[in-house]
C-alpha cells in the first residue's frame, strides 16, 4: 500500500520527503457448503442429494456436487452420510477459508407382507398343500416363507385353526424389513358318512331275519357302529309298511336312519 501527496500549494519542494509503504493483506472469504439431509428406503433407489453454498464471491465459478457412501445394498443398521465435493474450475478457492458440513443418510425399513391362504380339509385328512404370497423382498434377498397349520388329520371339524407363515431368512436380512404377517383360516369340513340299511325278508308269522346293512366313510381310528332294526314283528300281515333302520353307535351321539 503506497501513499500519493497531494499539494495544491506546490509546497512539496520545500521538503524532503520519506513516503515508507505499507502492506495490504488479504483475508480468505469464508465459504460454506452444508449437505441436506437425505433419507431412502432399504433397497433404493438413491435419493437425489443436494446441499447449499454459500460465500462464493461473485465471478467465481465454485460449485458442489454430493455423494454418499450408502448404497441400494446397504442394510438399515448403519452409518451414512451426505457428503459435498468442490468443483473450482478457476482454481479460486486457495481464496476462501471452506466450512464443508456432512449431513446423515437415514436408511428407512422396506415394508414386507406376508398373507397366507385359507386352506379346507375334510375331517379325517389328508392335510393340503399349504400356500401363501410373500411381497416386497428385495431383489439378492433370499427371504422365504412356509407354511403350517395347528389342525391334523384327526382335529374335530368344531375347531378354531389357521394357517401361519415361518419366514426363512438364511442371509440376515430380516432386520431390514418392517414385516406383517398375515395368517389365514384353516376350516375342517364334514367328512361324508354312509349308511344303507339292507332289505330283508320274512315269512308271515315270523321268526325275524338277522338284518344288516352297510356303513361307508368312517375316519380310521373312530369307532362308529351301526345296529339295525324293524318296526315289523312276528305278528305282523302282510300288508302293511315296514322298515329296517340303523341306529348309529358312537360315544356321545346318534343318528338315525331309515330304508
Amino acid at each position: 500500500m503506497t501513499a500519493l501527496l497531494a499539494d495544491p500549494g506546490s509546497k512539496l519542494a520545500n521538503y524532503t520527503v520519506t513516503n515508507t509503504p505499507a502492506t495490504l493483506t488479504i483475508t480468505k472469504a469464508a465459504l460454506s457448503v452444508v449437505a441436506n439431509a437425505a433419507t431412502m428406503a432399504y433397497g433404493g433407489p438413491l435419493p437425489s442429494l443436494s446441499g447449499t453454498v454459500t460465500g462464493v464471491i461473485s465471478g467465481d465459478t465454485i460449485t458442489a456436487s454430493y455423494s454418499t457412501n450408502a448404497t441400494v445394498t446397504s442394510p438399515v443398521l448403519g452409518t451414512y452420510t451426505v457428503t459435498a465435493l468442490l468443483a473450482d474450475p478457476g482454481s479460486k478457492l486457495a481464496n476462501y477459508t471452506v466450512t464443508n458440513t456432512p449431513a446423515t443418510l437415514t436408511i428407512t425399513k422396506a415394508a414386507l407382507s406376508v398373507v397366507a391362504n385359507a386352506a379346507t380339509m375334510a375331517y379325517g385328512g389328508p392335510l393340503p398343500s399349504l400356500s401363501g404370497t410373500v411381497t416386497g423382498v428385495i431383489s439378492g434377498d433370499t427371504i422365504t416363507a412356509s407354511y403350517s397349520t395347528n389342525a391334523t388329520v384327526t382335529s374335530p371339524v368344531l375347531g378354531t385353526y389357521t394357517v401361519t407363515a415361518l419366514l426363512a431368512d438364511p442371509g440376515s436380512k430380516l432386520a431390514n424389513y418392517t414385516v406383517t404377517n398375515t395368517p389365514a383360516t384353516f376350516t375342517i369340513t364334514k367328512a361324508a358318512l354312509s349308511v344303507v340299511a339292507n332289505a330283508a325278508t320274512m315269512a308271515y308269522g315270523g321268526p325275524l331275519p338277522s338284518l344288516s346293512g352297510t356303513v361307508t366313510g368312517v375316519i380310521s381310528g373312530d369307532t362308529i357302529t351301526a345296529s339295525y332294526s324293524t318296526n315289523a314283528t312276528v305278528t305282523s300281515p302282510v300288508l302293511g309298511t315296514y322298515t329296517v333302520t340303523a341306529l348309529l353307535a358312537d360315544p356321545g351321539r346318534s343318528w338315525r336312519t331309515t330304508r
